[in-house]
């Protein structure tokens, strides 16, 4: 008995503080919902006149994320919205301010990716350390868009939001199953609305090896029936997804998971002069490889 009131002490003290971080304090549809959330009195018009100014730090990335939202808000209200970047913040309906280039060239787990957004009349202003927070905040933002009889509107709003965890990502499996390319960048975008960071990219295995390569060509022409990524859609692929704020980890099986190389390769095997291996359709753990 009393090991059991212990279990659910310790058991109610764990998740409490889990379900009161990720309570909503509004009826709002933000997912993930951000860490503080407040509504205050008025709206931002989004209409035709919609304008977007960057202050502080700019970039490619940083152009990509305001081109990207506008082209989105167009989408999501049906609004044509013309002429939208300003060089004047008192033109602006929407200032991008990011303090600082990120410290590390390529993302990682350390990134910072913390944001803040307020409103002041029929202005919002979208703060962030990073480039990544700012991506974040762009996706609370368009989730925020809501619409009357007269129109579409931004609520006035103080969020302040970080991630409560660093690694947030898919696996996403392309070995065994192999996905066209434009659909593994719409998982990108879909991953990029909840704010997910890692995209954990598994395009070898067994039945087969998914990427181009300059050398050792016979891994991905003999092994994937002619369904691979060309380096040309690699490059792009992990480029947008830094665009959107993601890392790209790629699963590379080796020693394990050898038979694509085995069927490709024989002579890298220990089976003998003329030995072959056929390509693996199914999956499981396959006993040849012991021997190899």
């Amino acid at each position: 008995m009393k090991k059991t009131l212990l279990s659910l002490l310790i058991s109610g003290a764990v998740i409490s503080p889990m379900a009161s971080a990720m309570a909503p304090n509004t009826d709002l549809n933000l997912m993930p919902y951000p860490q503080s959330v407040e509504l205050e009195s008025g709206q931002v018009t989004v209409d035709g006149n919609f304008k977007v100014f960057i202050k502080g730090f700019n970039s490619d990335r940083v152009e990509f994320t305001a081109k990207r939202f506008i082209e989105r808000l167009e989408r999501q209200t049906g609004v044509p919205i013309l002429d939208w970047q300003v060089d004047n913040a008192n033109d602006a309906n929407l200032i991008i301010d990011i303090e600082a280039a990120p410290k590390a060239e390529i993302q990682n787990i350390d990134s910072v990716e913390s944001y803040k957004i307020t409103t002041k009349g029929n202005q919002i202003t979208l703060s962030s350390p990073s480039p990544y927070g700012a991506i974040h905040g762009i996706e609370t933002i368009l989730q925020l868009v809501n619409t009357t009889a007269e129109g579409y509107f931004i609520p006035a709003i103080t969020v302040v939001d970080e991630p409560r965890f660093r690694w947030r990502g898919i696996s996403y499996d392309t070995s065994r199953h192999f996905i066209k390319f434009d659909v593994l960048l719409r998982q990108l975008d879909a991953m990029a609305s909840a704010k997910m960071n890692v995209f954990h990219w598994h395009f070898w295995d067994d039945q087969g090896i998914r990427i181009q390569t300059d050398s050792w060509t016979r891994l991905w022409s003999e092994t994937s029936d002619g369904n691979y990524y060309t380096k040309d859609q690699v490059r792009y692929l992990v480029e947008y997804a830094r665009n959107l704020g993601i890392r790209v980890i790629p699963e590379v099986s080796l020693p394990g998971h050898s038979s694509a190389v085995a069927h490709a390769y024989p002579r890298l095997m220990s089976g003998g002069e003329g030995q072959s291996y056929e390509q693996e359709r199914g999956w499981g753990v396959f006993e040849p490889l012991m021997d190899r």
